[in-house]
């Protein structure tokens, strides 16, 4: 019997100290481009619960959709400035994508199911703005 308690105490100890690596794996990343931070994701309920506790630190809010309502992952996001120079081209692990970003006037191209939309939003303040895309079904 003592033969077995070692490999059951290693095994044990093995799940323990891989677990809080796995539940920080499910936790929204933010990254850094230049000088924008963002974060996406919300394919499920408790990631957009993640992502929401995190919302007060960004001023744009981008919702990701088709026209019926369904969410969408892996979309294109391309921010560009006034000069058309690309601030940031970034890919979206869910449906809501969170930036922040300097005050400006940016055209942000959301490109999904082999479309892209564009639409153009105007930072002002440190409120956030909120911009949905839809695509067709």
């Amino acid at each position: 019997m003592n033969g077995l308690k070692l490999p059951m105490a290693m095994s044990l100890l093995a799940v323990t100290l891989a677990a809080p690596s796995l539940h920080a794996a499910g936790e929204p990343q933010i990254r850094q481009s230049g000088k924008i931070s963002y974060v996406s994701g919300g394919v499920s309920e408790e990631a957009r619960d993640s992502l929401q506790a995190l919302a007060q630190g960004f001023n744009l809010k981008l919702v990701l959709a088709t026209r019926s309502g369904a969410y969408l992952s892996d979309v294109g996001i391309v921010i560009k400035d006034t000069r058309g120079q690309r601030v940031l081209d970034a890919k979206s692990d869910g449906p809501w994508f969170y930036a922040t970003v300097p005050n400006g006037t940016y055209e942000v191209a959301a490109s999904a199911n082999g479309a892209t939309v564009r639409k153009l939003v105007t930072i002002e303040t440190q409120s956030q703005n909120r911009v949905d895309f839809r695509w067709d079904d």
